[in-house]
């Protein structure tokens, strides 16, 4: 249901002249944190499994965290408390909850306004086919506002039970622009790593200029790249490995290549510590990804320290660089002791699987 996109500017041309005056009127910027979503619905929504349906989903726990944190943060408004507060109207990210049985609900109504009448129809001929709208700008620029309807609580859990992976994409998508701004601010990428990266590993990770290489290490096949954030610091390691066969892309195989080079470069001031992936009490996943149009895989999970009480987060890709007959391979981990680490580690998927193969 594409149309609601430009439901708006078809409001704004037929409507009547002081509607014209309002939707004339320069529209101001959306604000709001990435990750976070706005929940719009009434009451009796809130009051039903529906709320219940709608968390289990979409917080669900973000893979993979040494403490659980969920995939988005929700947030909660009635019409009453959008049409009291302008500025609840100006966030950045919106899902609205609509039984389309309820004529006499506000949300109703604006849907049927946004939608039109004809359209309006068509989701109420076949309300489990036609179970959601997107918008853009509705109240704000640079908006996204996603509409999840059904017949009474039941048809709306089902919306959110078949349109979850498309709304999260869809937000995801729209957090880019500013997980793009949050890494490269105006400073852009440090051109002397990235250089030094391109020369020996031949991929071009664009790096932010936030990121200080962390040591000099009397070993050409290793590069370690460090951020300090407030509460956290972002690591990114980059090695190559001669490509012998496609076993190399097992779980197991880069198990065996993070305690590799864990073991010997990375440590506390703790006697006799070491890095190690915790793979006995905590699972490691595995995706399928390609980075540059190469085939790669990704893997995330939990590193923690040998012989001290640190730990946190990782996501390590292997990229197959066929031209050169080599793996490449990109390990980013996070520390931050007491902080929430879900951002920090978008932030370093995000930087590897836009880098390109040189």
């Amino acid at each position: 249901m594409r149309f609601f996109v430009f439901v708006f500017l078809i409001i704004g041309l037929t409507s009547c002249s002081e509607q014209m005056k309002t939707n004339l009127t320069p529209k101001p910027k959306a604000f709001g944190k990435m990750n976070q979503v706005n929940i719009i619905a009434d009451a009796t929504i809130y009051d039903s499994p529906v709320k219940d349906s709608l968390e289990n989903y979409f917080e669900s726990a973000y893979p993979v965290m040494p403490s659980p944190e969920p995939m988005f943060d929700l947030r909660y408004f009635t019409m009453e408390d959008i049409q009291a507060d302008k500025l609840k109207k100006e966030l950045r990210s919106y899902i609205i909850l609509v039984n389309i049985d309820d004529l006499n609900s506000p949300i109703t109504k604006m849907l049927q306004q946004d939608l039109g009448s004809e359209n309006f129809r068509q989701v109420q001929g076949d309300s489990k086919k036609n179970n959601i709208a997107y918008g853009l700008d509705k109240w704000a620029q640079g908006q996204i506002v996603i509409y999840l309807m059904g017949r009474g609580m039941e048809g709306i859990t089902s919306a959110i039970r078949s349109q979850y992976p498309n709304v999260a994409k869809r937000f995801n998508d729209h957090d880019e622009e500013q997980l793009h701004a949050n890494l490269y601010g105006s400073a852009g990428v440090n051109s002397e790593g990235n250089i030094a990266i391109k020369d020996s590993f031949g991929i071009d990770l664009s790096l932010p200029s936030s990121f200080k290489r962390s040591k000099t290490i009397d070993n050409a096949n290793f590069i370690w790249f460090v951020r300090d954030l407030r509460e956290a610091t972002q690591h990114i390691v980059v090695r190559k490995f001669p490509y012998t066969s496609d076993s190399q892309f097992t779980k197991q195989s880069v198990i065996d290549m993070r305690n590799e080079y864990g073991a010997k470069y990375i440590s506390s001031q703790s006697k006799g510590s070491y890095m190690v992936t915790q793979d006995k009490l905590l699972p490691v996943f595995e995706y399928n990804a390609t980075i540059g149009k190469a085939y790669a895989k990704e893997f995330r999970g939990v590193w923690e320290l040998e012989n001290d009480f640190k730990g946190g987060p990782f996501v390590t890709f292997l990229i197959k660089n066929e031209a050169k007959k080599e793996i490449i391979f990109v390990d980013c981990f996070v520390y931050g002791p007491g902080s929430e680490k879900r951002d920090a580690v978008q932030q370093l998927a995000y930087i590897v699987k836009k880098a390109k193969l040189i």
